[in-house]
C-alpha cells in the first residue's frame, strides 16, 4: 500500500487542527470551554507543525483571543505582532478587541501606529475607536477620529453615525449628538435609541420623551432608557407610569430595566410594589446578575425592615 506524502499529511494536520479551532470557539460561544486553554495548546501544536504562517489558522487564534468573552486580548496581541503583514481584518480585529477590553484607549494607540505603517482604516474600523473613545468618556479622541472619518469619506456610514451620537451623548455633548442625528439619512431603530439614550443620560428628559414619542418603532432599549432617565432625573413616579406602560403594551422587560424599576420604588419607598417587582424578576426568570442582586439589596435595605429582608431571600 503506497504511502501518504508529505503534502497529504500536512494537509490533514492542518485541516484537523482548523477543525478543532472551530468546535472549541463553538464550545466557548455556548459556555462549554473553560478558558484559552484549549486554544494556547492549539496554537503550540500549529507552531510546531509550521503553521504560524498559515494565515487562515493564526487568524482563527488572533480572533477568538480577542472577541471570545473568556479570549485574552493581551495574547492576541502578542499574535498579532508576530504576523509579517496583518490584513486589515487583523486590525479591525486587535482594535475591535481592545474597544471591549479594560484598556479601550489601546485601541487608540493600534490605529495611531496603524496609520503611521501606511495601512488605510476602512468603515469598519471606525466604530471600534469611537466606542473606545466613548467608554473612556473621551471627547478630544472621538472628535479627532470624527476628522478621520470625514477625511477618508465614511460620514455618511449608519453604523459609524450611531456610533457618533452614542460617543457625543457619553461625553455629554448632547448638540453635536443632535446634529449627527438630525443630519442623518434613514435612521434605524439603533439610531433613534442613541438620541434617546442620550437625552436621558444628560437629563434632558423633555427631549428625550419627545424622541420616545417620535418613534414608530420600540424595544426593550427604548422603554429602559426612558424609564432609567426618568430615576436618574428624581422623577420616579414618572418612571413607574412608564413601566406600568411598558408592561402593558411594550416588550417584557429585562435585568436593565428592572435595576432602575428597583431603584425608583427604593425611593418612593413603595414596599408592596417592590415586592411585585422582585416577583416579575422571578416569574419572568430574568437573569439574576450582580447589579440585579445589590438593586434588590438596596431596595429591602432602603425599607430598613428585617422581615421584608427574610421575605427576599427566602423567596
Amino acid at each position: 500500500m503506497p504511502g501518504v506524502s508529505p503534502s497529504c499529511k500536512t494537509a490533514n494536520i492542518n485541516g484537523t487542527l482548523l477543525s478543532l479551532l472551530g468546535k472549541c470557539k463553538s464550545m466557548l460561544e455556548v459556555g462549554k470551554c473553560n478558558s484559552m486553554l484549549e486554544v494556547k495548546k492549539l496554537h503550540a501544536i500549529g507552531i510546531s507543525f509550521g503553521l504560524s504562517h498559515e494565515d487562515s489558522f493564526m487568524f482563527k487564534i488572533l480572533s477568538f483571543s480577542a472577541l471570545s468573552n473568556s479570549g485574552d486580548i493581551d495574547y492576541s496581541y502578542r499574535v498579532f505582532s508576530q504576523l509579517s503583514s496583518p490584513t486589515i481584518f487583523s486590525w479591525n480585529t486587535i482594535i475591535r478587541g481592545y474597544s471591549n477590553s479594560k484598556n479601550p484607549i489601546h485601541s487608540l494607540y493600534i490605529f495611531i501606529k496603524m496609520l503611521r505603517l501606511g495601512v488605510a482604516p476602512d468603515y469598519l474600523t471606525y466604530p471600534f475607536l469611537v466606542k473606545a473613545s466613548a467608554r473612556l468618556s473621551n471627547q478630544e479622541s472621538g472628535v479627532s477620529v470624527h476628522t478621520q472619518i470625514i477625511k477618508t469619506g465614511h460620514e455618511c456610514d449608519r453604523f459609524i453615525q450611531n456610533s457618533l451620537i452614542h460617543m457625543y451623548a457619553s461625553c455629554g455633548n448632547i448638540t453635536w449628538a443632535h446634529k449627527i442625528f438630525h443630519s442623518m439619512q434613514g435612521k434605524n431603530l439603533v439610531s433613534w435609541n442613541s438620541m434617546l439614550d442620550g437625552y436621558a443620560k444628560c437629563g434632558e428628559m423633555v427631549l428625550a420623551q419627545k424622541v420616545f414619542d417620535s418613534m414608530q418603532e420600540r424595544d426593550v432599549r427604548s422603554w429602559s432608557s426612558l424609564i432609567d432617565g426618568y430615576v436618574k432625573a428624581g422623577e420616579y413616579r414618572e418612571a413607574m407610569a412608564i413601566f406600568e406602560k411598558m408592561r402593558a403594551i411594550g416588550p417584557k422587560a429585562n435585568e436593565v430595566t428592572m435595576v432602575s424599576v428597583l431603584s425608583a420604588c427604593a425611593h418612593l419607598g413603595a414596599l408592596e410594589k417592590g415586592q411585585m417587582m422582585h416577583k416579575y424578576i422571578v416569574d419572568n426568570a430574568l437573569p439574576m446578575t450582580m447589579v440585579l442582586q445589590t438593586s434588590l439589596v438596596d431596595m429591602l435595605t432602603a425599607y430598613s425592615s428585617q422581615n421584608v429582608t427574610y421575605y427576599h431571600f427566602s423567596l
